[in-house]
């Protein structure tokens, strides 16, 4: 469904998700003020955005089984950009997948952060990060763990539309979920590894221009 690239961005995650998340911070931060410094008369406007974002695309790993098969992964978020062009907002995704003729369902809670070029016509570049969230494991025996860190990078083009702008873009994520544990009769059982999922969506949305 996804065109190469974006197959190649969720094989070469490699280099993301060993990045440690501080390093990705400072990276995020400086591309802002390197940018920040270079715009000159950009337009000023607030923008309230909303999102859906979807994709099949991604990789999940407990131990040392994994799987790309199978993978559907979709959520939405609230966007709200300053005129100074910074924003932040929630972003709620869900991913369903099989791995070793287990289903897992895996929620995330997540903070973004952006900052936005431009007036009408806009780039944006974002960091994500898991705040809450709920995995589950069913097969005849369910484990669950309410635990998940991770975190997320996205990019957005905005063009003019009635009253503000249609945007679409792409996000890569990598969240790993557990502790798993199993409640039976009162006893508790613990799954020995955490899992790990990447995934890449496609964003699609609309912002109110104010």
């Amino acid at each position: 469904m996804f065109p190469d690239s974006f197959r190649n961005l969720t094989r070469n995650q490699s280099l993301y998700s060993h990045t440690h998340p501080f390093h990705r911070i400072s990276l995020f931060s400086g591309l802002i003020l390197l940018f920040s410094c270079s715009l000159v008369d950009a337009e000023e406007f607030g923008r309230l955005r909303y999102f859906v974002f979807s994709g099949n695309q991604g990789k999940i790993t407990h131990g040392t089984n994994s799987s790309e098969d199978s993978i559907q992964s979709q959520g939405a978020s609230v966007h709200l950009v300053f005129a100074n062009g910074m924003g932040f907002g929630p972003a709620m995704m869900t991913t369903k997948t099989t791995l070793d003729s287990k289903s897992h369902t895996l929620y995330s809670e997540n903070i973004d952060i952006s900052y936005t070029f431009g007036g009408e016509w806009s780039f944006s570049i974002g960091y994500g990060r898991a705040m809450n969230g709920r995995g589950d494991i069913k097969n005849g025996d369910e484990y669950v763990t309410s635990s998940v860190k991770g975190d997320a990078m996205f990019i957005l083009v905005g063009i003019p539309f009635v009253f503000g702008e249609l945007l679409g873009g792409v996000r890569g994520s990598q969240h790993e979920f557990g502790s798993y544990l199993k409640n039976e009769n009162g006893t508790e059982s613990k799954l020995d590894q955490n899992i790990s999922i990447q995934a890449v969506q496609m964003m699609l949305g609309y912002g109110l221009h104010f």
